[in-house]
Formats: C-alpha cells, structure tokens, sequence
C-alpha cells in the first residue's frame, strides 16, 4: 500500500533534533487517522547530540489510504523509557513536539523517547521510538544551566563556590561540584558581574538601578535604588562600596547601604559614566568611564585626576580595567589601545594592537598582562612590550571572534569564540587543548587550574586541564 504524509497538510511538523536548540511549528488542528489503512506513529530517525545540548522531539503520524472517512486521533503523547531522566517540556499546546536539555554525562549514553498516538476511547494506536545518543564533552568538570543568557563574568570565590548573575534576573550560587547551593530572583536583568569581598559578603549591581547585598549562604542582607542603570561597584578595604550610574554620578555606601556620599559632575553627557570601579589598598577611589578614560577619587569623595588618553581617537569604548601590585592602572580604549598610567594619572606606556580588543586585561601572578583580540591573543609585559602573540586562526574558524580572557593560577591563559571554543594556552603563548561550548562563549572566569566559561544559551561550564575528569 501507498504510505503518505498527511501531517503536512495538517500543520504536524517535525523539527530536526539539534545540539544548538529544537524548532517545530505550534499545531491548533486536530490529528486525523485513515479509518481504512493503518495509522502509525512515526518519532523520527536518531540523533547524536552533545552533553547539555537543547533539544526539540516533534512526532508525526503516518496514514495509510487516501480518501477515506476520517476519525480525530485525540491524544498525542511522549514520554521518556530509557536513559538519565530529563524534563520533558511542552513549549505549546501542541503535545506531539517537546523540549528537552541533554543531561550532562563522562560517558556516551542513548537516551530513548516513545512516541504514542490514541485514538477518542483512549485505546493507543501505535507507538515509535526515538533514540538520542549524548556524547561527553572532553575537559568538562561540569555544566550548570541557567534560563537565559549569561554576559556578566562569573566570580568565584576562595572555597570555589561560583556566583553567577543570568539575564534571567536570577543570581546562582554553584557548589564546586556543579549543583546549585542557592539562588535569588532580583526580578531584573542582570548583565554585571557579582563582586565578592573578603569577608563572604556578595554584591550585586541589576539593570533597573538596584544594588542588591548577600551573604555567602544566599540570605539577602538589603538593597538601595540609585539610579535607573548602575554599574560594577567597586569595595574598599574598610567595606565601603563605590558605584558609578549612567548619569555620570559616583555612590559612596556604607557596609549597611547607607550612602556616605555623592558625587555629581553637574552635566550629563555619558563622558563620566563609571561602568567600573577599583578600590586601591590605599583607599583611592578608581573609576573606568565608558568612552575609555580614567578618573581617581580620594576616599572623602575629591577627585585627583582623569585620564582619557589619546583624544584625537577618541571613540566611545572601554575595555575593562585592572590593578596591579605597584598601583599602576592598565586598561583598554579606543576598542585597539592598551593604557599603563601609574598611580598619579602619569602615562608609563601604551600598547596599539593591530586588532580590535575583545576583553579585559587581566594580570598573571609574574605581571603579565594578557588580553585578547579579535583573532588571538596578547602577552605583554609590565613595560609593555611583548611577550607573546597568539594566532588563533589555526583553532578557530576565521569568522569567529575570540572574546573573553582570564589566566589560571599556574599561569595557563584561557580564551573564548563565539563560535563556542575555549582555547587553553600555555606560559608561553602555545596551544594546549579546546572544548566546545553549544553557543557562544560570552565570559571566561578562572580559578585554581580550572576555566569557568558562560555561553549566549545560559549555561554555565567548568573546564579543566585533565580530559576526562
């Protein structure tokens, strides 16, 4: 007999199982099975899929005949029968397509689905199966999935808990071991870092304006409304805590979120808007302003100095800001300049790239200032010059940027693509080994040997050197 597709006309569709995320149509209409031929259901073909893969499963019904009376198939269902449990989720009414997260495995395993079809009664008509094989992902400690995409870089602390902020509006506090120890709905974007303090405090700064406090266990000590966009607080060694708003004004707050004081320029332009700040052992107030420059504040409020580099390329970018042990200021502007400016608002030295710079700075325990650009990344010394280039063009595909840069405690370098690679580079500027994230990687953090990397589909990874921890 002649085997059809009914389920086109009817809006049935089958989405391909994807690594990158499932698709499908909503269907309204009702199935329809041939009362003269036999009606079968039909899951689809098997997929192999990396560990925590979003995945989409669509059924549709195969009917046999062509014209004959109809009777309404009145249920349509999928369930799981083989393999690590996972959430199967109905993003619609239409219940022949479900949504689920591959699970995370350290070892290749088939995950299986039955797909039935019932008939008015209740009496099931037929079934199939639909097998998902999920392959490990070599170098994953562990993965971690948030709700929404991840663009503020994780902070970790001493013990090795990791906090995340998601756009989910959530803050997750992570176990070393990849579960969740707490979390909190700050009921708002979230697209800056938390900041940790020395003594287990957790500060967090949300898109609507509001900087929420928390202690290391999740309980939520308070919060303060400032201004309708507030950026990365900076905190003192006395627990002060500095932070700049889009309307160009410094906070100065007390441990308890009372405000110490203000300082306001007068004007709103968006030259002073400190999307950063840096607080100094000796109490000096550092800000990072959005068009790139620098601006140091005593601890009573006064401002010392700015600097804004080279005014005749100005454009407006900053590429993050970072300390080092002599005091000395290094930052990023003018999206291709590195800046050195030492604690009295004096240039030491500036570094031009031949690329556009895609991180922050960040110092290695020897001095060494790493930081990536568009096709690799730089190792400088602390006078400037270079130590090593990375091409990244080799382990990358060329239309991918590499983004995101952070230096492990035995000196290892870590980058980002967003075409999903991180890079593991050696002290001396060599290739070690890569992992492939689902999406894009958006952040990279490190701590201890490891690599903490988030990515455009809201999960967060743990990597380490070993292949198969």
């Amino acid at each position: 007999m002649h085997i059809y597709f009914r389920a086109l006309c009817l809006a049935v569709l089958l989405s391909a199982i994807s690594a990158c995320g499932g698709g499908g149509g909503n269907n309204d209409s009702p199935l329809y099975a041939s009362t003269t031929g036999p009606v079968t259901a039909d899951a689809g073909i098997d997929y192999v899929v990396d560990v925590l893969s979003s995945v989409g499963l669509s059924g549709r019904i195969l009917y046999g005949g062509s014209n004959a009376d109809e009777t309404p198939v009145a249920d349509v269902r999928w369930q799981q029968v083989a393999g690590t449990y996972v959430d199967l989720i109905h993003p619609g009414t239409d219940t022949s397509y479900v949504t689920f997260r591959a699970p995370y495995t350290k070892t290749k395993q088939t995950l299986e689905f039955e797909l039935s079809i019932y008939d008015s009664s209740g009496s099931l008509i037929d079934t199939d199966i639909a097998k998902v094989t999920v392959n490990p992902k070599p170098h994953l400690q562990w993965g971690f999935v948030t709700n929404d995409r991840i663009y503020a870089d994780p902070a970790i602390a001493d013990d090795g808990t990791v906090y995340v902020a998601s756009t989910d509006h959530f803050i997750y506090a992570i176990n070393p071991d990849g579960s969740e120890q707490w979390s909190y709905d700050t009921g708002s974007r979230l697209s800056t870092p938390p900041v940790l303090t020395e003594n287990g405090l957790v500060y967090l700064a949300t898109d609507d304006g509001v900087l929420h406090a928390f202690t290391a266990a999740g309980h939520h000590q308070w919060e303060k409304f400032l201004d309708a966009g507030i950026f990365t607080p900076g905190v003192a060694p006395d627990g002060s805590i500095y932070i700049g708003t889009s309307f160009d004004k410094l906070y100065a707050l007390n441990p308890d979120g009372s405000t110490k004081w203000t300082y306001d320029p007068g004007t709103f332009n968006f030259v002073m808007e400190l999307t950063e700040i840096k607080v100094a052992n000796d109490g000096v107030i550092y800000g990072h302003t959005s068009n790139g420059g620098i601006v140091a504040f005593d601890p009573d409020g006064s401002k010392k100095w700015d600097f804004y580099g080279d005014d005749d390329n100005f454009t407006r970018s900053g590429n993050g800001m970072v300390l080092g042990d002599d005091g000395t200021i290094y930052f990023g502007m003018n999206l291709v300049k590195i800046y050195a400016v030492d604690p009295d608002g004096n240039l030491k030295w500036e570094f031009e790239t031949a690329e556009r710079i895609s991180s922050r700075s960040v110092i290695a325990a020897d001095g060494t200032i790493h930081f990536s650009v568009f096709n690799g990344a730089y190792a400088l010394n602390s006078d400037g010059s270079v130590k090593w280039y990375f091409d990244s063009t080799p382990f990358v595909n060329n239309r991918w940027v590499v983004m995101g840069c952070a230096v492990a405690d035995d000196g290892i370098v870590y980058v980002g693509s967003n075409g999903g690679q991180l890079l593991s580079i050696d002290q001396n500027g060599q290739y070690q080994w890569s992992m492939k994230a689902n999406e894009s990687i958006t952040v990279v953090s490190s701590h201890g040997h490891n690599a903490y990397v988030g990515d455009s589909d809201g999960v967060i990874y743990s990597a380490t050197p070993e292949e198969n921890p």
